[in-house]
Parts: structure tokens; C-alpha cells; sequence
């Protein structure tokens, strides 16, 4: 096998890495499950959130009241909490129990209890208290209500310090109140809300999370798709491993660049959400977070052998991952253990690093811990996804190739036992088998049958230059012994009995036609076959021209929606029928148009389909620079003039007729698979094929500016010259002039039937099937 060249393996490599992109891409677009990860979930998540959490922070808590003092002084600091934003009384009740059954109703969250006792122990010197109670099933509503209670009592303290004092200036009643003045100033979030703490974190998980559910599902598909439930299917372009790593991420690269910029920047955009990030800071850091996340899915997607597991799997995870990301529960509480098991999700330094970089405005130089760590990570994963893939393209080899084995030791098998036990069966009952009779004659058994399987009874056959015809039984079997010779093979013709001077099909009478099956169908048959509309289950391999698989090949019944994928060893099913043909499409290759017949021939195994790749050894029938015999058409006919000279025997039984001989001019000028299409005589026919044989080499054909290989049908026309009669002075009788010297006869033929013009004969070339000889 000839060594390919780096250049050639670069650009296999490119190729199928760009193949591989391109069908993830439109399987991505195709699969709505993939889709809605992909796309919907991140498109809608962020917006979910953030409407959620818009108001920031809590406000105006509903709170009720058990007043049992109700005295001044418990009425201003009622008000005062009243006048807070933090809470709102809602009721003011009579006793504990109805407070109670207020927030059994929830209408309301806390109760402020003042005992009766509160004015009367301020009087006198003594310390009091304020009772709340809270429903600590919000976090947020305690921290309001008790924010409100505490600020109130700061406020009335300090004005019963100012009564009690005496001082006899506001500047001295301001320094005995509050010797040390403070002020608290909010960093990073001015408003104190619960979004700009939350969102930047949820943000940064739900890709990753995205990716891991978008992903595994896509693998799911994958192994559910496949016929061995590989990861990885069998074809040229998954040959390599790095094509097949590199092809993937890139097309959920190009994926996530535009979605992480909607729900990174628009979204805290268009909440008003804190954002004072450098953009070029930004996309730096988002890059290897982004490819970190891509690498640990397809790494993650080994263990994902159904569409839905990655949902079970995966999605679960997001509350753990967000806690031990130090952001919702503070890093500082989280035990050691899962602060380092954290360390294996990107998650973890994406959230830290994004929320430094967009709420605080640090630069990549004050994050540079985690912008490592996630550009190990990311090589990290790649290499474990490469390993993984690498395991998977060899298990997908494997399995075809027991496939392989197995179907080819069953055709083995089914060859050579059926032959023993039919041979078995007519030893016993001593039947004639079709082989060298003893006296010099070679018998014959011919079967003919419809598409369908059926006998072809409506046909005989009649041999060239014999008179006799030879019909079949019932079972459309023909029977008869021909001479045997060594040198030359007589020609058969099949004739419907409608039309006896139409031949419908020949073929040679060699050893491969002793015995074989023909199938041929009249055109009353294919009439009936189209009307039924009835449906045929086919099956075949396609195969490329060095006889590998090809996968992913369309198969497609056209005028229907019927269509179907080869798989990884190029095998195919579907159901066809006699009205539409069959088209098989795959990248790369010529198209091929096939009708169901062939498939009917042989259904015990898979028919065999063979495609050429575009431009290589594609054999056109039409090109604009026909080849040409060197010296031209003047010197091809005197070729054949030196070549051909009529046999005396068949010029004595005026044999005359033509010859269509058929063959293929290659890309060097040689000539190849020179066959006859259109018999006449065994002998004419053998001198017709023999010259063209013989040809020097053509000048090749070219199409577009390159050469390519072109088809050629030719007529050699034979015909017994007329007989020269010379009149003499002694006679008027007209007679031979037998001292003339015969004159060669040369083939005639018609320079217009050149062109490379498909041929037809009605109804189908024959095909005759290889068969065991039975013995």
C-alpha cells in the first residue's frame, strides 16, 4: 500500500475534523432535547433568576402586634419600627393567640410583643425588653424584623439618655450618646440585595451545568443510535482521535462564546445587576473557563448511556456545587474534605473568579490563582477526553469487526453447507448435475425468474446460429447441452413469446452460465409490480471503492419520505418498492441511483453497494474532450482493416450482422473491460473483442481541464462482400469472375455511433451470479 504523505494526513485530518464539527452542529440543531439545553435552559434560566431576586432585598414584612403596655412610649417605638422600611405592622392584636393564628395563616411573619410592664420599669430605672418572634423559615424576614426592632431601641435608648443626663447642649447630648461615631458603607453591593450577591454565581453555574446536561444527552443519543451502543461511530472521518476531541469542542465552543456573552453581559444588563468588569479582562477568563467545562462534560459523558440519564445524574448537583463554591455558604465554614472535592468542578474558581472580576473590578493579575487553575483543568480534561475517546474509537473497531466476522463466517458457512447437502440429496437419488456430459457436449441449466422470486415462464431461449428453442418447466428452469469448446463460447439469447425476433437478454455460454439463476421481468410484470405499490424489505453495505464501510450514508426512496442511515459497518434496511428508485448519497462520493431488482436477487445477505468518490475513478459517458485513437478516426478504421478478415466458413453462410462492443478508455489512453453487449457470432464475436483488445494506447478524455476515464460504445458491422461478374465477347451469360482475387472484408462502422452514449437493451445488462459448482 502506497505511504500517504504528511501533507495527505493533515489534510484527512482537517477534513474529517471539520466533518465532525459540521455534524455536531446540525445535530445539535436537530435534536430538541440537546437543544433545549443548549439553548432554552440558558436563554431562560437567567431571566427566571434574576426576576426572582429584582427587588434585591426584602421590604415591608407584614408584622403584627400584642401591645399590653399601651403607653406612650410603646406607641412611639411601634411607630418607629412602622416607619422603617424593613417592616410593616399589619394588625395589632388583642392577645398572643390571635398573633399566633395570624402567622399560622401566613399573613403575617413576626410578632412584637411589649409586656405591660415596659413603661413602667423605664420609669423607674430598671431594664426592660422587647419581645419578637419571627418565622424562621425565611432567613430574610428575621434579619428584616430584627433589624427594625434593634434600630428602634438604639433610637429610644438614646433619647432616654439625653432625658437622664441633663446636659444643657445638643453638641454634649451628641458626645454622651455616642462617644464613637461609625458609619457602614456597603463595597461591591450598594444596595445590600440578595441579586447582586446571588446571580453572578448562578450565572457561572448554569453553563456549566448546561454543557454537562447538553452534552450527556448528545451522547445518550449517540450510544442509543448506534448498533453497539458505542459512543463513537465507525467511518473515515472518526479514524482519529484528536479530529473527533477537537471537532466536538469546537462546535460547543462556537456554541457558548454567544451564549456566555447574553448571560454574562446582557443579562446583568438588563437588571441593573453590579457590573464594572473589563471586557477584555472578562473574555480572558471566560475562555479557559469555558473550555474547562467543554473538556469535563465529554469526560463525564462516558458514563451516559441513555438520552435521560444526564438528567438524573447531573441536576442534583447544582445546589452542592453552588454551596461548596464559597459564595451561598462562606468558604471559611466548609470542612477541608469538600473544599478539595470542590476543586474538581470548574465551577468552583469560575464563580470565585467571575464574581472578583465583575462585582469587585479585578484584574486578571488579582485573580491569576484561578485563571490557572482553570487552564489546568482544561488540559487536564482534554487529555482525560482524548483517553476516553481513544478507548471508545478502539471498542467501536472491535465491535464491527466481530460484527464482520460474524456475518462473513455465517455466508461462509451458508455457502458451503447448502452446496454439500443438495449435492448429499442428488447422489442419493442420482440425479444429473449440470457439468461435461460424456459425449463432448456441456450441459446447461438455465432458471429464470421474476424480481419477485417467481418463475419467468413467458420466455425461451434460443442459441446463435441454432434454430431450436428451448422453453422452461414450471419452475422456470431450462434445460438443454451445447458443444463444449475450449476457444470459442456461443451466445444465448432469452425471448419473451410475445415477441420472438426481440432478444430481452444475452449472455455467453461459459462455465459461470452451467448453472445460475437470471431474473427478468416482461413489461407486463413491471407494470403489475409498479400498480400493487407493494413494499419489499431491502437490505444492503455500502461500501467505498477499497471495499470499507462507509456510515452515515443516506439511503433514500425518492418520490417518499422512506430514507435510512447506514451504520458503522455500512449496513442499511428499508423498505423499497417497484415504482421509485433507490438513491444512496454519502460526503465525498458520486451519488448512485439503484432500482429494487438487485436487492430481490439474493435476500438471504446483504447486497453489496459500492461508491466511487467524486473525481477520482469515476467513469464518465459524456465529456467535452472526447479521447481519440492516435492519428484520428482515418487511422483507427485502417486499423481495423489489417486486423479483421471474415472466416471463408461463415462468409460461405452469409453471416453477416453487427457486433456492439463495449470498453473503458483510461486516464493513460489503455483500454479496459472490453466486453461484448450486442453478440452476433461466436467468431465474429471473438475477432471484434480481440482487436479492440489489441488498440495502442488512446489519447485519454478530459473534462474541465483534467483527464478522466470514459466510456465507449462501438458497432463493428459485418457483411459478405458481393460476388464481381464479368461479361466475356462469346456469351452473353453473366458469370463469375472466379479469376478475381477476393477482396478483404473490412468492418464497417458508423463514426457517429462514437459517442460515449450509454447503451440500452432492453430490459437490463444480464447478470449472471457467481454460484458454487455442484459436484
Amino acid at each position: 500500500m502506497k505511504e500517504r504523505s504528511f501533507s495527505d494526513i493533515i489534510r484527512n485530518g482537517l477534513a474529517g475534523l471539520f466533518h465532525i464539527f459540521a455534524k455536531e452542529l446540525k445535530a445539535t440543531v436537530r435534536d430538541e432535547g440537546v437543544l433545549i439545553f443548549f439553548l432554552l435552559v440558558p436563554l431562560a434560566y437567567p431571566l427566571v433568576y434574576a426576576f426572582i431576586y429584582t427587588n434585591e432585598v426584602v421590604r415591608e414584612v407584614p408584622a403584627a402586634v400584642v401591645d399590653d403596655n399601651n403607653s406612650t412610649l410603646s406607641r412611639k417605638y411601634l411607630r418607629l419600627m412602622d416607619a422603617s422600611a424593613d417592616v410593616q405592622i399589619q394588625s395589632y392584636c388583642a392577645d398572643m393567640e390571635e398573633a399566633k393564628s395570624l402567622m399560622k395563616e401566613k399573613k403575617v411573619y413576626g410578632v412584637i410583643h411589649i409586656p405591660e410592664s415596659f413603661s413602667r420599669d423605664i420609669s423607674q430605672g430598671r431594664q426592660t425588653q422587647v419581645n419578637i418572634y419571627c418565622d424562621m423559615s425565611g432567613m430574610l424576614y428575621y434579619k428584616a424584623i430584627l433589624l427594625s426592632a434593634t434600630n428602634a431601641s438604639l433610637t429610644v435608648n438614646e433619647q432616654i439618655k439625653i432625658q437622664r443626663m441633663g446636659n444643657t447642649t445638643q453638641r454634649q447630648d451628641e458626645v454622651s450618646t455616642a462617644p464613637i461615631e461609625y458609619e457602614d458603607i456597603s463595597l461591591f453591593n450598594p444596595q445590600d440585595g440578595f441579586a447582586s450577591f446571588l446571580i453572578p454565581a448562578v450565572l457561572m453555574l448554569i453553563l456549566q451545568q448546561t454543557l454537562l446536561l447538553g452534552i450527556g444527552m448528545s451522547a445518550g443519543t449517540a450510544r442509543e443510535t448506534n448498533r453497539f451502543k458505542d459512543l463513537v461511530p465507525i467511518g473515515r472521518h472518526y479514524e482519529g482521535t484528536l479530529r473527533i476531541v477537537f471537532g466536538k469542542s469546537m462546535a460547543y465552543l462556537l456554541i457558548y462564546i454567544a451564549i456566555s456573552a447574553y448571560v454574562l453581559c446582557a443579562v446583568p444588563q438588563m437588571f441593573s445587576l453590579v457590573q464594572i468588569a473589563q471586557p477584555s479582562t472578562l473574555m480572558a477568563f471566560i475562555f479557559p473557563y469555558l473550555l474547562a467545562c467543554i473538556f469535563f462534560a465529554m469526560t463525564c459523558s462516558i458514563f451516559i448511556h441513555h438520552r435521560e440519564a444526564c438528567m438524573l445524574v447531573y441536576v442534583f448537583t447544582s445546589i452542592p456545587l453552588l454551596f461548596i463554591s464559597g459564595i451561598s455558604w462562606p468558604g471559611a465554614a466548609v470542612p477541608s474534605f469538600w473544599k478539595v472535592f470542590s476543586w474538581l468542578f470548574p465551577s468552583t474558581f469560575g464563580i470565585n473568579g467571575f464574581v472578583q472580576i465583575n462585582n469587585m473590578g479585578a484584574t486578571l493579575q488579582e485573580v491569576l490563582p484561578e485563571y490557572r487553575a482553570l487552564w489546568i483543568q482544561a488540559g487536564v480534561y482534554f487529555l482525560t477526553t482524548c483517553l476516553v475517546y481513544r478507548r471508545q474509537v478502539m471498542l467501536s473497531r472491535r465491535h464491527a469487526l466481530e460484527r464482520l466476522q460474524k456475518l462473513r463466517s455465517g455466508n461462509v458457512s451458508r455457502r458451503f453447507i447448502l452446496p454439500v447437502m443438495i449435492s448429499m440429496i442428488c447422489i442419493s437419488i442420482q440425479a444429473a448435475v449440470p457439468g461435461p456430459a460424456q459425449n463432448g457436449k456441456t450441459d446447461y441449466r438455465i432458471t429464470v425468474k421474476k424480481s419477485n422470486g417467481d418463475p419467468q415462464l413467458g420466455v425461451f431461449l434460443r442459441i446463435m446460429g441454432r434454430t431450436q428453442e428451448y422453453t422452461g418447466n414450471a419452475q422456470g428452469i431450462i434445460s438443454f447441452q451445447e458443444e463444449s469448446s475450449n476457444n470459442i463460447f456461443r451466445t444465448a439469447n432469452l425471448f419473451f413469446t410475445d415477441d420472438k425476433k426481440t432478444p430481452v437478454l444475452s449472455f455467453r455460454l461459459n462455465e459461470a452460465a452451467q448453472d445460475t439463476i437470471i431474473y427478468l421481468d416482461s413489461p407486463e410484470d413491471r407494470r403489475l409490480f409498479k400498480q400493487s405499490g407493494q413494499l419489499y424489505s431491502i437490505e444492503g453495505y455500502v461500501l467505498d471503492n477499497q471495499g470499507k464501510p462507509i456510515t452515515g450514508a443516506v439511503v433514500s426512496i425518492q418520490g417518499t419520505g422512506r430514507k435510512a442511515l447506514t451504520d458503522e459497518i455500512g449496513l442499511f434496511r428499508l423498505d423499497a418498492d417497484f415504482s421509485h428508485p433507490i438513491t444512496i448519497r454519502a460526503d465525498g462520493m458520486e451519488n448512485l441511483s439503484l432500482s429494487i431488482q438487485p436487492f430481490l436477487q439474493n435476500t438471504s445477505e446483504p447486497y453489496p453497494i459500492r461508491l466511487q468518490p467524486k473525481g477520482s475513478n469515476r467513469i464518465y459517458t459524456s465529456v467535452e474532450e472526447m479521447p481519440e485513437y492516435p492519428g484520428g478516426m482515418k487511422a483507427f478504421q485502417e486499423y481495423l482493416d489489417r486486423k479483421i478478415t471474415y472466416p471463408e466458413a461463415l462468409k460461405k453462410n452469409k453471416t453477416e450482422g453487427i457486433v456492439i462492443i463495449q470498453f473503458v478508455v483510461e486516464k493513460d489512453g489503455s483500454i479496459s473491460t472490453p466486453h461484448v453487449v450486442r453478440p452476433l457470432e461466436a467468431t465474429l464475436d471473438t475477432l471484434a473483442l480481440k482487436a479492440i483488445q489489441e488498440m495502442p494506447r488512446w489519447t485519454a478524455g478530459k473534462d474541465h481541464g483534467t483527464t478522466v476515464r470514459c466510456r465507449y460504445s462501438l458497432p463493428v458491422s459485418f457483411k459478405v462482400p458481393e460476388e464481381k461478374v464479368v461479361a466475356t465477347p462469346s456469351s452473353r451469360r453473366r458469370r463469375p469472375d472466379t479469376a478475381a482475387k477476393p477482396q478483404p472484408v473490412r468492418p464497417v462502422f458508423k463514426l457517429g455511433w462514437l459517442k460515449p452514449q450509454p447503451l440500452f437493451i432492453p430490459p437490463r445488462p444480464a447478470v449472471i451470479p457467481e454460484k458454487l459448482p455442484l459436484k
